[in-house]
């Protein structure tokens, strides 16, 4: 796994052809804003992002060299307010349950409708986003949330019609829906111990979803192989949702 640094574009640059020598295929992507580049002068540049034209030298490279952007947890992840907590406790127990809760789960919201919104995944149609361990549940709420932004969407009690965020053609000129650039270019992985695939995996295209374990982590189970063969037999899933499910990622990697 490359590791780059998006306040170094040319550094990363190098870095991601050095390693792709040395036969990596994949390369760490950060789930919040680029911050930390001073400007002229020693101002602080505003936060950047990912989706910005300074990192466009990147995703470019990203294709030519055959490499996969992975967003994980542990890097630079988006963080909450925290203002949250000042409670009036004299621990941080609330703060790290709210992290929890909610920081994982906004930051690969964010980043995937940026991919989608600002373009990136249309001008880099070769280029393959994976996020790891940030679970699943989230997912069928961002893609339906962001089919309903473009076109028009019907109240559900008295029929009658809500403008939409976006109009095709007009604010929305990409010529893909946004759960179809989904579909062709990100993967998302469970923990199988503590994200159940059946209720996830019926409501979003199941190609999107992909094996990992993140063994020998507790959440990733010594079996999860097993356990994943378990939740998909719960779900009826037949032999070619299987074979792509565990080795899709792969496939788009060439390993």
């Amino acid at each position: 796994m490359t590791q780059i640094d998006l306040t170094d574009v040319e550094w990363s640059l190098a870095e991601m052809e050095r390693m792709r020598a040395l036969g990596s295929k994949a390369f760490v992507l950060p789930e919040a804003p680029v911050t930390g580049a001073r400007a002229e002068g020693g101002g602080r540049v505003l936060a950047r992002s990912i989706s910005h034209p300074d990192f466009e030298p990147i995703w470019d490279a990203a294709e030519d060299l055959g490499m996969a952007a992975f967003a994980h947890v542990g890097f630079a992840r988006e963080r909450i307010n925290p203002g949250w907590a000042n409670n009036g406790a004299e621990d941080m127990k609330t703060f790290s349950l709210l992290s929890m809760i909610a920081g994982g789960q906004t930051a690969p919201q964010l980043l995937i409708a940026a991919l989608v919104y600002d373009g990136l995944l249309e001008r880099h149609p070769k280029l393959n986003v994976v996020i790891e361990e940030v679970g699943i549940d989230w997912l069928p709420y961002v893609l339906s949330a962001m089919e309903a932004s473009i076109g028009h969407t019907t109240l559900p009690r008295d029929d009658e019609f809500r403008p939409s965020h976006l109009s095709v053609g007009d604010t929305y000129t990409l010529p893909l829906t946004p759960t179809e650039y989904v579909q062709r270019q990100v993967r998302v992985t469970p923990l199988p111990a503590s994200n159940p695939i059946g209720r996830v995996i019926a409501n979003v295209p199941p190609e999107v979803l992909c094996f990992s374990s993140d063994y020998p982590h507790v959440e990733g189970s010594a079996s999860a192989v097993e356990l994943c063969e378990r939740q998909l037999a719960d779900v009826h899933a037949d032999d070619a949702l299987r074979a792509a499910f565990f080795s899709d990622v792969g496939d788009l990697l060439g390993v």
